[in-house]
């Protein structure tokens, strides 16, 4: 059972099945942070995508830095898969390192 901690409050990754559900737990963040959120979400199990990608898929192609920033800070991980996340190269990005 994947779990995660948001102000106090225990997760199970059963508790947070839909995008309504990712939502409610991302009301203190930005439009912009919320929409990375929700297209990484989406991305589907055995899948991968790029911070560019996921830039172009909420319609800011040139953001895929701040895409990466998003991410780096996610309070729902692994709920919002941030490891399916990579960089244009194929390798991982991780924290303090540039998206792309």
């Amino acid at each position: 059972v994947y779990t995660t901690k948001i102000v106090g409050v225990i997760l199970r990754k059963e508790d947070v099945k839909t995008e309504e559900d990712v939502i409610r737990f991302l009301s203190d963040k930005t439009d912009f942070e919320r929409e990375v959120l929700l297209a990484t979400f989406r991305i589907p199990i055995g899948k991968i995508s790029t911070y560019k990608r996921i830039a172009e898929k909420i319609g800011r192609p040139r953001a895929y830095r701040a895409a990466g920033n998003a991410l780096h800070k996610n309070p729902l991980a692994p709920i919002v898969p941030c490891h399916r996340v990579v960089r244009s190269d194929g390798r991982f990005g991780g924290p303090g390192e540039a998206a792309e």
